[in-house]
């Protein structure tokens, strides 16, 4: 068995890394690689975490420049010490022995012994005569919670979306016991999956079970309900092959499955009440009580619309006095909405005032096409009251 300790890497709010990875995974493969391991890098992935985990690297090998490289690159690592932990060929193998085979270059062997004392002293979890399904558990909801705070801290990138998050989170009173359905409405382009995701992060710990299920009617075009429904009790149960025969029995599986679960499932983009029915027909299959709300996404007012368009047009610095006249032109065009103001912010960056106010002008005349079509999606959404 092993235990496990968490090393954060977090970046600031101002921090430009280019992440690849959110956890890296250090571990000696011959101990741990098909137990403890193989069940948390699976856990970490079912939560949707990108987890580098190094399958090639044998005993006694070097550790590559491309295996340095993801390790730069992960936001976060957890090392998994087991018995033979420190014969490891990524941290340092038999010190005695590296000192014999290293002893015209003893500085890398002290690197070694450095950093495995550093590793030793990190706080973590002790899996000995413990459940491995509840370590896990705990150490997947400190992962979530640490890139939760990681996201929060860049906050400021999301315009608007502190008010709207706390919005949605009161509507879902996560304290009680009964069976919730908020729908989430509002034109295209609005931000409708972009707060369903920052929500579904920032809770999904609190559930026994979760699963979001991203472009449902993208999904419905290409394929039939029934694989949607395998996917998503193939995240909320953590199984990654079920069998196909289950699904014979569809929609009341997976009532009998989830119904004594506490879960949390987000449908994105939902266009048909059929999807629906599938996926999440009734209050029923999940538990007792029934509570429905709506919640609507509004476009940003005003002084959110122009820190969201400054974001992109002038990539967080401040515009110079020649261009805000020009900023107040580009916002009577984008009407509030998120995605309309961040690529016409992205079409105009780094252009001079010359070219805003050709492309402004022009724009009367020749609207941009991914522009107009965000705002005629969003003017197609609305009911005909709404469109008078």
């Amino acid at each position: 068995m092993a235990s496990s300790s968490t090393s954060l890497s977090v970046a600031s709010s101002t921090s430009t890394h280019p992440w690849k990875y959110e956890v890296f995974l250090s571990f000696r493969g011959e101990d741990t690689r098909k137990s403890f391991t193989d069940h948390l890098h699976e856990a970490l992935c079912r939560y949707g975490i990108n987890t580098f985990i190094d399958d090639q690297l044998r005993r006694g090998e070097q550790i590559s420049s491309a295996l340095l490289q993801a390790i730069e690159e992960s936001r976060l690592s957890i090392i998994i010490f087991s018995e033979h932990y420190a014969s490891s060929s990524c941290y340092g193998v038999a010190f005695t022995k590296h000192e014999q085979v290293y002893r015209d270059n003893m500085e890398k062997v002290l690197k070694w012994r450095e950093a495995l004392t550093v590793a030793s002293g990190l706080s973590g979890w002790d899996s000995r005569d413990r459940h491995e399904s509840e370590v896990i558990k705990k150490i997947v909801s400190k992962i979530l919670n640490e890139l939760v705070d990681a996201s929060s801290s860049n906050m400021e990138n999301l315009v608007g979306m502190n008010s709207r998050i706390q919005d949605l989170v009161s509507l879902l009173c996560i304290g009680s016991d009964d069976v919730r359905m908020v729908g989430i409405w509002g034109v295209a382009g609005i931000g409708k999956t972009a707060i369903a995701k920052v929500v579904y992060q920032k809770i999904c710990t609190q559930f026994e079970g979760c699963c979001f299920l991203s472009n449902v009617s993208e999904k419905t075009q290409k394929s039939d309900l029934a694989n949607i429904q395998m996917e998503l009790l193939s995240q909320i149960l953590w199984e990654g092959n079920l069998n196909t025969r289950i699904f014979n029995r569809g929609i009341n599986f997976i009532k009998k499955a989830l119904h004594s679960m506490k879960v949390l499932i987000v449908l994105d983009d939902v266009n048909h009440r059929q999807q629906l029915e599938a996926l999440a027909g009734n209050h029923n299959w999940f538990g007792r009580g029934k509570v429905d709300a709506t919640y609507e996404a509004k476009e940003l007012d005003d002084d959110e619309a122009l820190m969201l368009f400054r974001q992109h047009a002038f990539k967080h610095k401040p515009p110079i006095e020649d261009f805000v006249q020009l900023c107040d032109r580009a916002l009577n065009y984008t009407k509030g909405i998120p995605l309309a103001l961040k690529i016409l912010g992205c079409f105009l960056y780094n252009r001079s005032k010359k070219e805003w106010e050709s492309e402004l002008e022009r724009l009367k005349r020749i609207p941009n096409k991914e522009v107009q079509d965000v705002l005629r999606k969003s003017f197609d959404g609305l009911d005909d009251n709404q469109k008078e």
